[in-house]
């Protein structure tokens, strides 16, 4: 076999880099899976035994990074969002287009506000959105219409 002089030095580089790829890339999809698994677990809070133990036994069997790409893929509970969708969303997202249909003929100055307040008057008599996130809404609206102290 023909070798060029000084290749094994190359070659060498190459492997300790891509173990370090390697490495790198284990540690951040294994971290990723676990903290996805972390947030769900805190987001469900009382769930049930069977359903944990199945995720946890699958970020314990994976040893490589498609493995935990996998199990996050595989599991799409992993990916809840802070507000679920739910059927009373989509409900109240059904009330908006009833609203909307008929104002559909008018400007967008006048539909735009008239579908966003039936939208949000409809979340509310339905109870789409728990308490606490109405009160996380409101708080992150008003700091956004306070101005500053930096602005003032």
């Amino acid at each position: 076999m023909f070798w060029w002089p000084g290749a094994s030095g190359i070659v060498d580089r190459w492997q300790s880099q891509s173990a370090a790829i390697y490495a790198r890339d284990l540690a951040r999809y294994r971290a990723e899976a676990v903290a996805a698994d972390q947030s769900l677990h805190a987001a469900l809070g009382a769930e049930p035994w069977a359903q944990r133990k199945a995720r946890l036994d699958a970020l314990s069997i994976a040893t490589k990074p498609d493995e935990f790409a996998f199990v996050r893929r595989s599991h799409p509970e992993l990916h809840l969002a802070a507000v679920r969708l739910s059927g009373r969303i989509l409900l109240a997202g059904a009330v908006m287009g009833v609203v909307l249909y008929p104002l559909s003929r008018f400007s967008i100055a006048i539909s735009l506000p008239a579908g966003g307040l039936a939208y949000v008057i409809a979340i509310y008599l339905i109870r789409a959105i728990e308490p606490e996130e109405w009160r996380l809404a409101r708080d992150g609206l008003l700091a956004r219409l306070r101005p500053s102290p930096r602005t003032a």
